[in-house]
């Protein structure tokens, strides 16, 4: 497994279905399993369930836009065919024109963490309760069934 300095940052273009369409040289260097371009952005990463099937790696890439998209997500990375993963933070914006996609941004995740402040706010940024409150409406409801 390759040695990540602080300053390490894959970046990866990815297609609004998930596929990686380009990579840069430090996307090379960490993932060592040949060709990038082609392959489920989603497979890079180690998973508690892992399976090839279209559908699946669709919903992977889905639940991944769901997390990662304008905010890092943490993920471990699966280098090659290793089985060692190493944390990383990933965070996806949108290309803007052109046929649409992705660039996903790929780090070591203590390089995200400038701050102890900053690492507590994204340790609850996967907060149900901060993700409801900051991105959708939070609603009460008192519920007497009597």
């Amino acid at each position: 497994m390759p040695d990540l300095a602080s300053d390490f940052c894959a970046i990866l273009l990815v297609d609004p279905t998930g596929l990686i369409v380009a990579d840069n040289a430090a996307a090379r260097q960490w993932w060592r399993a040949g060709e990038l371009v082609g392959r489920p952005f989603v497979s890079l990463f180690a998973f508690e369930v892992v399976s090839r099937d279209p559908d699946f790696l669709a919903a992977q890439w889905d639940g991944l836009l769901a997390s990662g998209l304008g905010r890092p997500a943490r993920l471990a990375a699966q280098p090659g065919d290793s089985s060692a993963t190493c944390d990383v933070l990933v965070q996806l914006e949108e290309v803007s024109g052109g046929p649409g996609g992705y660039f996903a941004t790929v780090r070591p995740a203590a390089a995200g963490r400038a701050t102890a402040r900053e690492a507590a706010e994204e340790g609850e940024a996967g907060s149900g309760m901060r993700l409801l409150t900051e991105q959708g409406g939070a609603g009460f409801f008192d519920l007497e069934l009597k």
